[in-house]
């Protein structure tokens, strides 16, 4: 095997998955390592930690934790302390067993395995991605179950083709966004009949009868406001430093770094634990930085905090990859199907080194203020229309899609406890359908951790008054801890 194929297999569904049920073994895992669980095998990625845990004798209960869970409570990273956690909870019954695994940090799927049932339960905002399918029983077999971190995984195991229909629909939003974020819309994915499995839901499966498995929501509890930012400040802080902490013992840390609050947040945190060899960087188009303003202040402003916290900065090139490019190949295999701006994850792989812990800040955004209220929903058409404009509302084969959404994750009022449906719009499709698939371009070349992947965390940022998650109050008072990086 040539360097430029060695250099695919490696790179190609980095820190990646496929647990299976009958089917066909994915050419890409062929050789991957595997687990029984049950009836079911699970395959791993070379770079997918994988912690288990199982009761003795029988072994009628197990718990499978892919990839890297953090629990904040007994602060802890180490897999196998937290997976036999999860397990001490499953004696319990399956509610205390979920109750555990929501409680979780950081980015990982859990399996609870209880005889031939299995539930598949994703991190806090399905960071890593939760992709299924099932296939009828042929005429001298059973019927096949396919769960994977990549959709084109799951659909190898079942025998599914790109969805040519889901992609026209992906790719005809821009026409009313160029130039903006688009995303594949409501339940569809690039592969005809593989789904996703939504952040605050799990996948609920008997390995005897695959074609039964239901998709459905555990969370949210009870919102319950705050009257100030005054009633959170101290649990925020104590929490999201601890976060920061456990995040950047998975190794040699990089902050993904702007000038912007969201990672200014993670600078100030990681600042008092930096380490010689951790890093911040910032990647950047070269032509931007004549055209844009924006662009120049972000790259500058980081430069700044990064010296002001003590840390090296790196400036990376944002750049689109050579046809030749054995990462565009192996992104190619990963996420087949779908267009997609390649310069950042480029960039990273190639300018970065491979065994370093990315700090990424996006899902900040979930616990403040992002979507503005519109008066209607939660209704497909209204999300619809939130997610990707009003003419999305106006075109019956998206608002169809959204109402396969609503139904799929009992998106309604009554479900949502008081929270408000624009934000868990953000938080559930956003982020699982935009976001996600950022943080695994990331995972081709070194691992992505999140310290904002914490339902606790969110659940106290979106427990503060409105005016206040708007104006990012609860960050200005965390960031008033170094007012030198606070005021760059």
């Amino acid at each position: 095997m040539s360097g430029d194929d060695l250099q695919v297999t490696a790179s190609r569904f980095g820190h990646g998955y496929v647990l299976s049920r009958g089917g066909s073994v994915p050419e890409a895992a062929s050789d991957w390592a595997t687990l029984d669980v049950g009836a079911a095998q699970l395959r791993t990625h070379p770079r997918t930690v994988v912690s288990t845990a199982r009761t003795p004798l029988s072994g009628r209960a197990q718990v499978v934790l892919i990839g890297q869970p953090l629990d904040v409570d007994a602060g802890t990273s180490d897999g196998g302390r937290i997976a036999a956690s999860v397990l001490a909870a499953l004696r319990h019954g399956l509610d205390a067993a979920v109750e555990r695994v929501a409680a979780l940090s950081g980015r990982y799927t859990a399996v609870l395995r209880s005889g031939s049932r299995l539930h598949v339960i994703p991190d806090s905002h399905a960071t890593q991605p939760v992709f299924w399918a099932t296939r009828p029983a042929a005429a001298t077999g059973a019927e096949v179950l396919a769960v994977a971190s990549h959709a084109v995984l799951a659909a190898d195991v079942v025998g599914a083709g790109l969805d040519e229909k889901a992609l026209a629909l992906h790719d005809g939003i821009r026409e009313w966004r160029k130039n903006r974020t688009i995303f594949m819309p409501g339940l569809t994915t690039t592969h005809e009949g593989v789904l996703p499995v939504f952040a605050n839901c799990l996948l609920d499966v008997d390995l005897d009868r695959p074609s039964a498995a239901h998709h459905r929501r555990f969370w949210p509890h009870e919102r319950r406001e705050k009257a100030s930012v005054d009633d959170v400040v101290a649990e925020f802080t104590e929490r999201f430093v601890e976060l920061t902490r456990l995040a950047m013992s998975l190794g040699p840390s990089a902050i993904s770094l702007t000038s912007g609050l969201d990672s200014r947040m993670t600078l100030v945190a990681a600042s008092c634990l930096a380490r010689a060899d951790d890093f911040a960087f910032t990647y950047v188009r070269p032509q931007d930085l004549v055209s844009q303003e924006g662009v120049r202040s972000d790259l500058f402003g980081a430069s700044r905090l990064a010296f002001a916290a003590g840390l090296r900065h790196r400036v990376i090139q944002w750049r689109l990859p050579d046809e030749d490019d054995p990462f565009l190949v192996a992104h190619r295999q990963s996420f087949p199907g779908l267009r997609s701006s390649l310069g950042a994850a480029t960039a990273m792989f190639h300018d970065l080194p491979h065994d370093i812990v990315e700090l990424q800040s996006i899902l900040a955004e979930t616990g403040t203020y992002f979507y503005r209220r519109t008066a209607s929903g939660p209704d497909p058409r209204a999300i619809a229309a939130l997610t990707f404009g009003p003419p999305t509302a106006n075109r019956p084969e998206y608002v169809a899609e959204f109402e396969r959404l609503v139904d799929y994750t009992q998106f309604t009022r009554d479900r949502l406890l008081g929270y408000n449906w624009h934000d868990l719009t953000y938080w559930e499709h956003r982020m699982v359908k935009w976001a996600a698939r950022k943080f695994q371009e990331g995972d081709m070349s070194h691992r992505v951790a999140l310290p904002f992947a914490d339902r606790r965390l969110i659940a106290l940022m979106l427990s503060v008054p409105p005016e206040d998650r708007l104006a990012k109050t609860l960050f200005s008072r965390f960031l008033a801890r170094r007012p030198d990086l606070a005021t760059l």
